[in-house]
């Protein structure tokens, strides 16, 4: 009955041009364009993950697939590169399926989580620079991460145990997090 089923990890899309891509479990990144109704193709095999769309370019997507191995596409999501080079904690320390989330005012500034959390500020360039900028190589991982949509500043952190942390200078070179009380 041509019924497409999966489990979706994440999803995202481009507002200008309609394509989505959504990370799956066992199903890899799959893409759906508007011209092609209901279909998906899938781009990249395995399970995968979260994934972002740039919103000041309709071309760039990106996905991840487990232990926080990061692609980019700027080509709209039709073919993949690796750019997580740098990222010390990526296919060993990490949730299977890692946390990653564009800055939603800078597009050229990117966050991954993995033992520790992990930033670039060129995230577009053809070997984006990583840098860890929170925690340490323990177990208690990175299970999210959020940015406020109005100030690249404010980053909030989750981790595994349940921490929860909060930073008021997250672009500053050495960014101060402070624990989240309930």
């Amino acid at each position: 009955n041509s019924l497409g089923v999966t489990q979706f990890y994440g999803g995202a899309g481009s507002a200008t041009t309609g394509v989505i891509v959504g990370g799956t479990q066992d199903n890899g990144t799959v893409v759906r364009e508007p011209q092609s109704g209901a279909s998906w193709s899938a781009t990249m095999a395995g399970d995968g993950g979260f994934v972002a769309a740039d919103p000041t370019d309709s071309t760039y997507f990106y996905s991840e697939t487990i232990y926080l191995q990061l692609y980019r596409s700027h080509t709209g999501g039709g073919s993949w590169s690796a750019i997580g080079g740098g990222i010390a904690d990526a296919g060993q320390a990490s949730n299977f399926v890692a946390p990653f989330v564009l800055d939603p005012n800078n597009a050229s500034r990117m966050y991954a989580g993995g033992a520790r959390l992990w930033v670039s500020g060129n995230v577009k360039s053809t070997t984006p620079s990583w840098r860890s900028i929170f925690g340490s190589a323990t177990s208690n991982y990175v299970s999210a991460i959020a940015v406020a949509p109005s100030a690249s500043d404010i980053v909030w952190v989750g981790l595994d145990y349940g921490n929860v942390y909060k930073s008021t200078n997250a672009t500053a070179a050495a960014p101060v997090f402070k624990a989240v009380q309930a």
